[in-house]
């Protein structure tokens, strides 16, 4: 029955314009997924209990049909669904699929309700056992979209609309209810999400959850280039381990790699940020936990991170070439390898020029670490880091764009040997695949960053030293800094 709804719904999708899938934020799951989805319900309840069942955003009713079809296996005879759906065009097509399963399944007590609804503004207080949701997908105004008044203490900023349907519908779970969702991973580290994060966490057990190494494969039919995680939640039960697959995409979900960790790995809780990292091997994990041994973050060892303050299309009157005394402006492009290039060769190298008004965009001119603020999941290495060295530029002040984070020290001028100890372990390999378990976003952040546990400065400075008079290569960092986390207890910030 599954494979008949996922061809139905792919025909339905096919006569939908993009503006209007985009519009709804409408990407239906492919029957792997849900297939797969509900097969992580174990709901530990009385089989002769009535379960009830909650898909919202409902689609064609291919999530809340594989989780009836779970909860038979299971061993419940009495089920009832509620389907939540906004679009008007695809309600025939939830009924009729819900009929067809009624009566392919007569040995079971079923029943359902199809609300043509908006979840979110609708009044609903009746409690679920299992809710297993693809939520729609988009942006919306904190000030001015109606959804901005629901459950608003747990979001910052302008959020999206998956995150208020998990919610909402972890709001709606009765105690020890199962929540089954497909999201992007943005929320799991993303600054708008801290309050979401904890919401979902506090009291309850994060029971599994399952990443997509690839970013295209989780829904085929459309071009969103997203990654995307499948967690189980369950509601009002102690944290226990947490159990994680991996696979590269759909294709593979049946050959997952599947690994359980101690929970204090990772859910956070020495962090405000309550970041949930997810490690995609046992290998991962085994670098997190080494990492996470460090006994200092970049925060604690003093070190602050900022966005490069010069924005475009906001100070265009100081980049117009009419001036002679000016500064180079350091963009993205800038940064290569472990050091910042700025010769005016470039095509899109540009001047910011010193007239009345320049300074507030401008920072002191003295060594910095620098970082691309965007990078993906299939770059090489998700953190670009290079040395800004003060001594190749005269001035005062040096123009850094907002594409960049620089990095810097609160009380004290850094050394070229920390400057480059601190870019080398940011460009490592260990270093990456640390970040790339916190990480799911594109953005690299200032917040993130702040967080991550870091080695101690006499190693930064003899990293960075040993690079500099020639004593090692960049290759050799890792090994470098494998040698000495072993020794850290022995070295005093």
């Amino acid at each position: 029955m599954i494979s008949n709804i996922s061809i139905t719904q792919s025909h339905f999708l096919q006569t939908k314009a993009p503006t209007e899938k985009k519009e709804l934020g409408q990407f239906f799951t492919p029957s792997e997924i849900a297939t797969f989805m509900a097969s992580l319900i174990t709901l530990d309840k009385d089989k002769s209990q009535s379960i009830s069942v909650l898909d919202a955003g409902a689609g064609a009713g291919i999530l809340g049909i594989s989780a009836l079809l779970k909860l038979k296996e299971l061993g419940f005879k009495k089920l009832h669904l509620t389907a939540y759906e906004k679009d008007d065009l695809v309600i025939p097509l939830l009924k009729e699929n819900l009929d067809t399963f009624s009566k392919e399944n007569e040995g079971i007590s079923f029943s359902y309700e199809v609300f043509n609804q908006d979840f979110i503004l609708e009044n609903n207080t009746q409690s679920y056992d299992v809710c297993c949701i693809n939520p729609p997908y988009f942006k919306y105004s904190a000030k001015t979209s109606p959804y901005a008044k629901s459950m608003a203490h747990l979001f910052k900023g302008d959020p999206n609309i998956y995150a208020l349907f998990v919610a909402k519908a972890l709001s709606l779970l009765a105690p020890k209810g199962e929540l089954i969702f497909i999201t992007p991973r943005s929320f799991t580290n993303g600054l708008y999400f801290k309050g979401f994060r904890k919401y979902l966490i506090k009291n309850n057990n994060l029971d599994s959850i399952h990443i997509f190494k690839s970013r295209r494969d989780a829904f085929k039919e459309s071009d969103v280039l997203q990654e995307n995680v499948i967690f189980k939640i369950v509601k009002d039960l102690k944290q226990s381990n947490i159990r994680v697959s991996s696979s590269n995409g759909v294709g593979d979900l049946n050959e997952s790699e599947i690994n359980n960790y101690d929970s204090d790995l990772l859910l956070d809780s020495t962090s405000s940020e309550s970041f949930i990292r997810i490690p995609e091997s046992q290998e991962d994990a085994e670098v997190l936990s080494l990492v996470e041994s460090w006994g200092n973050t970049f925060e604690e060892m003093g070190y602050f991170i900022s966005t490069g303050p010069v924005v475009e299309y906001r100070s265009k009157e100081f980049l117009e070439p009419t001036q002679t005394d000016s500064l180079p402006l350091i963009n993205a492009h800038n940064l290569q390898g472990l050091k910042v290039v700025f010769d005016g060769s470039h095509k899109k190298d540009k001047r910011f020029y010193l007239i009345e008004g320049a300074t507030k965009w401008l920072v002191p001119n003295k060594n910095y670490v620098l970082i691309r603020r965007i990078s993906s999941k299939d770059e090489k290495k998700r953190i670009g880091a290079s040395v800004y060295e003060a001594s190749n530029f005269e001035k005062d002040f040096v123009a850094l764009e907002n594409h960049i984070n620089f990095i810097g020290h609160k009380e004290r001028d850094m050394t070229l040997e920390e400057a480059y100890g601190l870019a080398l372990i940011l460009r490592s390999n260990l270093f990456d695949t640390y970040f790339r378990t916190i990480s799911g976003n594109t953005q690299v952040n200032a917040t993130e960053l702040k967080t991550l546990k870091l080695c101690s400065k006499e190693v930064i400075e003899k990293l960075g030293s040993d690079w500099l008079k020639g004593r090692m290569t960049e290759d050799q960092t890792d090994e470098f800094l494998k040698e000495r986390i072993k020794h850290e207890s022995r070295y005093a910030v």
